[in-house]
């Protein structure tokens, strides 16, 4: 093994890091864990100008984790630990009890790794679009082949 690195991860992480790395004012929901992974995620996003306000600290929960293995020839293989994602936002989200001052847009990341959060996205995105937000979804891979279904109000 030549080389073993730290790196920030999750799609909604990725997109919030890169969309402020790149001057847009950006806002995350998402969870972690009370422990050292959890506060590095806070730290390497609000230093790129995220607004970490409404990432949860899940006590007990460890942060979400992905060990990824790449072979010489490009191949990947992952494990991935979900931990605290497994526990956000359960009850879902009402954005009208959220600043939304200014906010044009909605982006909903990797849906399909968010399992006790999936009944509640159709009516997120109906929410979204009812406050005059656009919308945008990244649902990563649904290994359950439920695609639309799963996004219905």
């Amino acid at each position: 093994m030549d080389l073993i690195e730290f790196n920030l991860g999750g799609n909604g992480a990725n997109t919030s890091f890169a969309l402020a790395t790149l001057g847009l004012r950006v806002g995350l929901l998402s969870a972690v864990g009370q422990d050292d992974f959890g506060c590095e995620v806070i730290r390497k996003l609000t230093s790129a100008g995220v607004d970490v306000s409404g990432v949860q600290r899940i006590a007990g929960k460890s942060t979400p984790v992905s060990v990824v293995l790449v072979h010489p020839d490009g191949k990947r293989a992952l494990l991935h630990s979900p931990g605290a994602s497994r526990e956000a936002f359960h009850d879902g989200i009402d954005l009208s009890e959220l600043p939304l001052d200014g906010v044009r847009h909605f982006h909903l990341a990797n849906l399909f790794t968010l399992q006790s959060f999936q009944k509640h996205a159709g009516k997120l995105l109906e929410q979204a679009r009812t406050l005059g937000l656009s919308t945008s979804l990244d649902t990563g891979w649904d290994a359950q082949g439920l695609w639309l279904k799963t996004l219905e109000p």
